[in-house]
């Protein structure tokens, strides 16, 4: 049986800030970065966070704040509206959620590939934040998938039950995934658990081994909004599927002017990473073998990089993708 003694062993432990040099403070045992006074066009300082991230979320408090992560409040305003029309045309279904019945709250599942096809140049401005792309690939690597689904708590909304998420063995109380169904295991968290402040722009990111829970909403009027981002590694299963190709020729057109202005940009190298696939299996190697000059396949990605470098039309995108598919 799952031990509370070794998990509140394990949750009692502080954070060390002097092992974070590039942390503004630390909240509730949460570390907070704030972006406004970090440069991470500055490669050495882009790694430094890389070192920081991965140790928070593989053996420290398992979840960060990064301040400021979006800093266009206008960008914010525009997604924001893209949302609110995506759940007025879903209004006719009653969709519950894991914590909600049907009505109770706002969910739009699959809120990536719905905001990209109702408004690509805000879905290409949101997800073309490198913070987003960085926090990625210092967890999980390379290839990964970006999935998101919107969750709205209305006034008056319940408190989620503790939980954890999907993981790949990163964790540190392993008997986890059984204890938070135990009662002991909820009252503790009931009794111990912390949140900090959060404003328009800033971004939370956790372990999803990490007991966590959506707070009650205690307000008369207020809508609690939040874009729930899961990455997932190139070698797991995502939460949703990812209809792409539809979603990259909606796309292509502010892809594409973005990169005749900027190049591969942090920017734009940070879009693709969430638009397209970088992992290229399965496939059938019979007829789709690995290049002589690499190891592997054609991704998603490559073939977009390539697109770009060579001015292909939406038209030739959607071929070459459809292409590498029917194999």
């Amino acid at each position: 049986m799952p031990s509370l003694d070794e998990f509140r062993k394990l949750c009692s432990q502080e954070v060390d800030k002097a092992r974070l040099p590039l942390c503004s403070e630390v909240s509730c045992n949460v570390p907070i970065y704030d972006t406004t006074k970090l440069d991470i066009r500055d490669t050495s300082v882009a790694e430094q966070l890389a070192d920081e991230f991965h140790a928070i979320l593989l053996s420290g408090s398992g979840v960060f704040v990064l301040k400021g992560m979006f800093q266009n409040a206008r960008l914010l305003e525009r997604v924001n509206v893209a949302f609110c029309s995506i759940i007025a045309s879903e209004k006719s279904a009653v969709k519950g959620d894991h914590f909600g019945t049907g009505g109770a709250n706002d969910r739009i599942w699959n809120s990536f590939e719905k905001h990209g096809r109702v408004d690509p140049t805000s879905f290409y401005d949101y997800y073309s934040n490198p913070w987003l792309a960085l926090v990625c690939d210092a967890w999980l690597g390379a290839g990964y998938r970006v999935t998101a689904q919107v969750n709205v708590v209305k006034p008056g909304g319940t408190a989620q039950n503790p939980h954890r998420d999907y993981h790949l063995e990163r964790q540190r109380f392993e008997e986890g995934y059984m204890a938070y169904r135990l009662e002991d295991f909820a009252v503790f968290f009931a009794q111990e658990y912390v949140s900090v402040p959060l404003e328009l722009g800033d971004g939370l990111f956790f372990n999803p081994a990490l007991f966590h829970a959506a707070g009650e909403n205690r307000t008369a009027s207020l809508e609690r909004v939040a874009n729930l981002i899961q990455a997932s590694s190139a070698f797991g299963k995502p939460m949703e599927t990812i209809q792409t190709l539809p979603l990259i020729v909606r796309s292509w057109p502010i892809l594409q002017s973005k990169y005749d202005e900027e190049g591969f940009s942090d920017n734009v190298q940070a879009f693709i990473s969430a638009l397209a696939e970088g992992y290229p299996f399965p496939l059938n190697l019979d007829k789709r073998p690995p290049q002589p000059s690499g190891m592997a396949p054609e991704s998603e990605q490559d073939v977009l990089r390539k697109a770009l470098q060579q001015g292909w039309n939406a038209d030739i995108v959607a071929e070459r993708l459809q292409g590498i598919r029917d194999f």
